[in-house]
């Protein structure tokens, strides 16, 4: 999300062609709604809402307000499927 937000790729120095850069909705979008289209599973999938499947994450910061620069940084903690848990982020152990 944040390449398609920046435009900024891991090996260049300037941003590549910035103004065709998404906004923070657009990309999401892209990788949820626009993602179950090609599927063809948009009745069943791609956003929240009644009769459809509760497929999403939970994440460490909001990535709609984070800074930019933070967008790369956002760790999924948890993965749902189907409503169900199905991943959880393992927690460190502070020694």
């Amino acid at each position: 999300m944040w390449i398609a937000v920046s435009r900024q790729c891991r090996f260049m120095e300037e941003p590549l062609y910035p103004s065709s850069g998404l906004i923070r909705r657009e990309a999401i979008r892209q990788y949820t709604i626009e993602n179950a289209k090609i599927l063809f599973l948009e009745k069943e999938t791609g956003s929240l809402e009644p009769g459809k499947l509760a497929d999403f994450i939970i994440v460490d910061r909001d990535p709609m307000t984070c800074p930019e620069s933070q967008i790369r940084d956002v760790k999924v903690l948890e993965t749902w499927l189907g409503g169900r848990k199905i991943w959880v982020r393992p927690t460190q152990v502070q020694n």
